[in-house]
């Protein structure tokens, strides 16, 4: 599903991030990793941008924003991951 986020056809991308949105309604996120929701916040924000998605359409920038307001919640514990950083 995830995957489909990036697909070139707008509506294979607008149903999978609809069904996406649906799927954080039904699931808590004890119920997903690290990994999985780092993967679908990525796909939810590349179509934010026109630049990367190469699509300009409201209703799939839309879509994505709510699909993303759905799974704020399930990036809490990404956020709280500490990350070493090495400055050079």
């Amino acid at each position: 599903m995830v995957t489909n986020c990036s697909h070139e056809n707008e509506y294979f991308r607008l149903s999978s991030i609809i069904t996406l949105g649906y799927i954080s309604q039904e699931i808590t996120p004890k119920d997903l990793t690290t990994d999985e929701v780092d993967k679908i916040l990525t796909g939810l924000l590349k179509n934010l941008n026109s630049e990367i998605n190469k699509i300009s359409s409201t209703e799939l920038e839309n879509t994505a924003i709510v699909a993303l307001i759905n799974y704020i919640s399930f990036a809490k514990k990404n956020f709280s991951i500490k990350v070493n950083f090495i400055i050079i």
